[in-house]
Parts: structure tokens; sequence; C-alpha cells
């Protein structure tokens, strides 16, 4: 099959017999994710996902999409989606103990 390149301002319209293949440019949740340096200690077991087309935020499990690698949960991104990465609940711990501080809260 030839191979058609344009990219209008950049590349001008060419033609090609070589054998190609298309490059992926949209990105995964969890490569998303990795670009964020990943979760922090305090993240909740739970990742949000709201897309521009969807009336509701997708609710994608922290232990599915990493802990049980489900490509199910590794949404293919397209751009205008927000990711939010609510907080964890927290207790605090305080007194004569060798490590006081916040201890996040998982389910």
């Amino acid at each position: 099959m030839p191979c058609v390149v344009e990219w209008p301002g950049r590349i001008a319209r060419q033609r090609s017999d070589a054998v190609c293949g298309t490059v992926d440019i949209y990105p995964t949740l969890l490569e998303a994710l990795a670009r964020a340096e990943g979760l922090s200690e305090f993240a909740s077991s739970e990742i949000l996902v709201s897309r521009p087309s969807a009336s509701e935020p997708a609710r994608i499990a922290v232990a599915l999409l990493i802990d049980a690698a489900d490509p199910a949960s590794n949404l293919k991104l397209s751009g205008g989606e927000e990711i939010r990465v609510p907080e964890a609940s927290k207790i605090y711990i305080a007194g004569n103990v060798r490590k006081p501080g916040a201890i996040a809260l998982r389910d």
C-alpha cells in the first residue's frame, strides 16, 4: 500500500511506495501518569478520567491499572481528558513514635 505523508505547514504532500507503518501519538493513561512522575504516597485507590464527550468521569482502580496490569483499565487518551488523582483519606500519628506524620488509608 502506498504511503502518503502530509503535515500542513511542515511537510509538503509526498507519496512513497516504500513499506511503512503507523505511529500512535496519543498516550495511554499509564503513559500520562508516568509523565507526571507517578502517583504520590497519598494517592487514593481510584483515578478519575473525565472526557469531553462523557457526562460522568471514568473511575479506574489503581490496583487494576498498575498491580494487575489490566489492559482495559489503561485507557487510550485522545486529547481533552482531565485526569484527577484524589487524595486518600489520612490519619495522623503524633507523640512519642519514631515516625510521626500522616498515613494514607487505602481500601
